[in-house]
């Protein structure tokens, strides 16, 4: 009798911390950066420093495929290891913040310390994302929330995958991913 109801108060709290993905989302949208036209939606939060979310940025960016199926939502994260915050505040705060990130993510630009913008705005974005991205409990990058056209519920991918190789043409697990729809090609 004691297992059940620890079974059934362990169910009631984590129904109380259900919530809505797009109802979080909605509040960060407009400060992502925005690829792709495609019918389906992917959210990612990556760290402008973190390597493996730079391959998937230039496997994104690489594939016309992926950005004719899919619209990407980028949203800039800082990931612990890599005190990522005055990067990502420096790119917030440019008059374009996806030249900038091109430049940081895929052509590795490592702009000078004392060179970074810095506005309140910056901060604010930076901010109003990492609230999400804590409510999602974003810990590794990136961090995928992709919800296919039509449908009410996501799939959600946190940390490494096999598809971030885009450097290999014949990647067999790039792929993979390809063959489960991970990525909606």
């Amino acid at each position: 009798m004691k297992s059940i109801s620890s079974i059934m108060i362990l169910f009631v709290l984590t129904s109380l911390q259900a919530f809505d993905y797009k109802e979080y989302l909605s509040v960060i949208k407009n400060d992502a950066m925005v690829l792709g036209k495609g019918e389906n939606t992917v959210h990612a939060f990556l760290d402008p420093m973190c390597h493996n979310s730079q391959n998937y940025l230039e496997m994104i960016t690489q594939s016309q495929a992926l950005l004719q199926n899919n619209t990407f939502y980028i949203y800039l994260y800082r990931l612990p290891k890599f005190e990522s915050d005055a990067l990502i505040e420096h790119i917030y705060s440019s008059k374009s913040p996806w030249n900038i990130t091109k430049q940081i993510m895929l052509h590795k630009f490592k702009p000078k310390v004392y060179k970074m913008l810095h506005s309140e705005t910056a901060k604010i974005i930076k901010n109003r994302i990492s609230q999400v991205a804590q409510k999602f409990r974003v810990k590794r990058r990136p961090y995928l929330l992709i919800f296919k056209k039509g449908s009410n519920f996501c799939k959600v991918s946190e940390g490494n995958a096999p598809c971030l190789n885009p450097k290999k043409k014949n990647n067999k697990s790039w792929k993979s991913c390809v063959k489960y729809n991970l990525l909606f090609i």
